[in-house]
Formats: C-alpha cells, sequence, structure tokens
C-alpha cells in the first residue's frame, strides 16, 4: 500500500507530452523544457492594470496598522527568530538549487547560525538577495483534465532554505499583526480565526432563509492562477495604504529583486527566466500577501453594508463591534427603520397580566437549538441587549 501511495505521487510529477499553441504535441525532454519555458515566462510576464481603478479599490482601506506595532515589525531580526523558524520548517522537503536541505542548517546550526543571521541582516540592509534565493525551481504537480495542457499542472517553486529562513521570520511578523486591520470576514491565515467559519456562515444563511421562505444566493468565485497573477506594484500600494513602514515594504520587495525562475520537467531543467508578476507558490509569506492583496476588493464590496460609525470603530474587540452592530439593527427595526425581514425577527414582550416590567421595552427571546448555533442568530441576540 505504502509502495502504491508513492508510485501514484510520483506520477503525478512525470510528463510524457505537452501541448504547444498550434495545438501539437512534444515529446522530446528538450522540446517539452522548450515549451513549459515559454507557457510559463508567459504566465509570469507583468501586465497593465489600470491605476485610477485601483486607487478606487484603495480609498476603501480604512484601517491601519498601529504606530507600536509596525515599530516591532521593523525590529533587526533576531537569531532566535531564526532559529525558531529554522525549528518549524519542514522536514523531507526537496531543496532548492544549492542543493542544502533544512537538515543540514540544523545539523550544523551551532556554527552556521551567527553567520547565517549576519547574512540575512546583510540582505535586508543592501535590498540585493543572493544568488541562490533569487531563482527558484518550478516543480509541475499535474492537478486534473488533459494531461498534454500546461493548465492542468501546478506550478511548485522549490526554494533555497536561506530565501525561506528570511520569508518565515518576515511572515511570523506579518502574521501576528493581520487580525488589526483585515476585515474579520476573511479567515484564511489569521491568527485566532478558522476557514471553517466560512462553511458554518454558508450553513446558517442557508438554513435561516429556508426557514423564512426567503431568497437566498450564495456565489463561489474561484480565482485561476491568484497567487501567479498577483501584481506587485499594486501589492505594496495596498502595504502603504495599510500603514506599513518603508522598510518593511522594501525587505518584501528584497525577496522579489531579480526574482526568476527555471523549470524542471521529469528532472531537465530549462533555462532561467524573469518572475515580474505573482507571489511564489510554497513560500511562507505568499499566502499572507494575497490575503493582503483581495482587501481592498473584500472591502469595496462590504463598502454598502458598514456605516460610517461601524468602520471608526474598528479598534475595538471584535465582540464590541457585533454588538453595536446589532444593538444598531435593533433600533433601526423598533422604529419602522429596517428591512421588513429584520423587523418582523424583533417582537416587543407584552406580559399576559400586569406587570412592571411591561413599560421596560423588553424583547420576545425566541426558542432556539444550540445544535444549529441557533445562538447566534439576530432574533436571539437582539433581547439580551
Amino acid at each position: 500500500m505504502f509502495f502504491k501511495s508513492v508510485r501514484a505521487r510520483q506520477s503525478r510529477k512525470v510528463m510524457h507530452g505537452v501541448r504547444e499553441e498550434n495545438g501539437s504535441i512534444v515529446r522530446e525532454p528538450e522540446d517539452m523544457v522548450r515549451v513549459t519555458t515559454d507557457h510559463f515566462q508567459g504566465l509570469f510576464k507583468e501586465r497593465e492594470i489600470d491605476v485610477e481603478q485601483g486607487n478606487v479599490f484603495l480609498e476603501h482601506l480604512s484601517r491601519r496598522l498601529l504606530e507600536d506595532i509596525r515599530e516591532v515589525m521593523e525590529a533587526q531580526i533576531s537569531l532566535e527568530e531564526v532559529e525558531s523558524a529554522l525549528r518549524r520548517m519542514g522536514k523531507g522537503k526537496v531543496p532548492g538549487m544549492d542543493g542544502l536541505p533544512a537538515e543540514f542548517y540544523l545539523k550544523f546550526w551551532g556554527i552556521l547560525g551567527p553567520v547565517v543571521l549576519e547574512v540575512l541582516k546583510a540582505i535586508l540592509e543592501t535590498g540585493v538577495p543572493g544568488g541562490s534565493m533569487a531563482v527558484g525551481v518550478l516543480s509541475l504537480l499535474y492537478k486534473k483534465g488533459e494531461v498534454t495542457d500546461l493548465g492542468n499542472w501546478r506550478p511548485l517553486t522549490m526554494l533555497c532554505v536561506d530565501y525561506k529562513l528570511l520569508a518565515k521570520v518576515l511572515a511570523d511578523r506579518l502574521r501576528t499583526a493581520l487580525s488589526y486591520f483585515v476585515h474579520e470576514d476573511q479567515t484564511c491565515r489569521v491568527e485566532g480565526r478558522s476557514i471553517r467559519w466560512n462553511l458554518q456562515l454558508i450553513r446558517d444563511s442557508i438554513a435561516w432563509v429556508e426557514d423564512r421562505g426567503l431568497p437566498l444566493m450564495v456565489a463561489a468565485l474561484d480565482q485561476a492562477k491568484a497567487f501567479d497573477r498577483v501584481n506587485r506594484s499594486f501589492l505594496f500600494r495596498v502595504l502603504g495604504r495599510l500603514g506599513f513602514g518603508e522598510k518593511f515594504i522594501g525587505w518584501i520587495r528584497t525577496l522579489y529583486v531579480g526574482a526568476g525562475c527555471r523549470v524542471s520537467v521529469n528532472s531537465h531543467l530549462g533555462d532561467v527566466f524573469d518572475l515580474s508578476s505573482g507571489v511564489r507558490q510554497v513560500c511562507p509569506l505568499s499566502a499572507l500577501l494575497f490575503v493582503l492583496y483581495m482587501e481592498p476588493l473584500g472591502a469595496a464590496i462590504r463598502a454598502d453594508h458598514i456605516t460610517p460609525v461601524l468602520a471608526s470603530l474598528h479598534w475595538l474587540p471584535v465582540k464590541a463591534r457585533a454588538d453595536f452592530k446589532v444593538l444598531l439593527l435593533t433600533y433601526k427595526a423598533l422604529h419602522g427603520l429596517a428591512p421588513t425581514y429584520l423587523s418582523d425577527l424583533v417582537l416587543p414582550y407584552i406580559p399576559t397580566r400586569t406587570l412592571r416590567s411591561q413599560d421596560a421595552g423588553l424583547l420576545i427571546v425566541p426558542r432556539i437549538s444550540k445544535q444549529t448555533a441557533g445562538g447566534r442568530a439576530f432574533s436571539y441576540r437582539a433581547p439580551f441587549l
């Protein structure tokens, strides 16, 4: 069973032919490398964007990184940070161009540690990465569909450990700051959040409208080649808009100075070509940077649903902001300012006999099922606030 699974994994990496743009299929190693190189060189080419339209999206970003957090993020990196990043790095991974795996660094860390730290500090200070850090090897993994179509192969970049160490240190710092300015509906890679929350939200939304016979549309948008098509100039503008310091943004830029790739097809390497767009697959920073890259779009979508007052309260804990939103909607529902589907959920409490509480403005607390997370429903939360 073990060897069967190994063979299955290896078969997803072997290419038996590649389709050219004219439809012909090449099978010789040098031809497959040539066609694959041309394909990904075109994919990673920088594309023009509408700068003015980008400015419109950036205007929706209202949250800023706090000064004290910015200072911590731009502090000089330490040996402890680098060693922690190394020890949390996956073992048994394919090394980058220099052929040195993480296990090599771990074995000789007592000797290499101070040297690696000084090298990484020099790179951040000069803004010029080492040759081995700049170039990655593009390994292809088959997904599904026609095997000769290069669009059905996922590009994974094999990076050297020195690059991944620096990227992981910066990612650790960035991860601690995301929750301060990334909206709560974004759960990917943000500490304290889980992508399962999105599934629960969809489930609860469907259950809620079905109970009330209301219409609902759920749209699932899948971005093709999402990481590969990130426009880095716009990404850096997003970082600046969110309040990141020039030093930290410069450190991120350093990782892409002279960035290049060479494809590996059945262990045959192609020529190096420029990586002019996108964030690298497998890089520890990429998912975090993509979350920030998408934040302007998310902010634009939710702009019609968040009042200026609520937006100004971004410094409050999430629970306090949720309570404020519930109170605001409750007030509107009770005063005829809310949509009917909300007003129908808030029912005044009218006792069957004369009580002192009859004029207290209480609301009826509906019966709920905790198994279906009914305690999070608006109709249940409103009476308690």
